[in-house]
């Protein structure tokens, strides 16, 4: 399992969620995916950026 991961130049982290709960992807291409679609729809803060992190099980 991985999640996507929001990563401040302040080194704030913060977990992308829905609905209070955070979202989680079987696999690393499926993140990946989820990944680059926010980053095409630019709605990240500049100073902002996005990194795939595995959920330890």
């Amino acid at each position: 399992m991985f999640k996507v991961m929001v990563i401040g130049r302040n080194r704030i982290r913060a977990y992308l969620a829905e609905n209070d709960k955070i979202i989680t992807f079987s696999s690393y291409k499926t993140a990946e995916s989820y990944m680059e679609s926010i980053l095409q729809a630019n709605i990240l803060p500049e100073n902002y950026f996005l990194q795939i992190e595995k959920i330890s099980s």
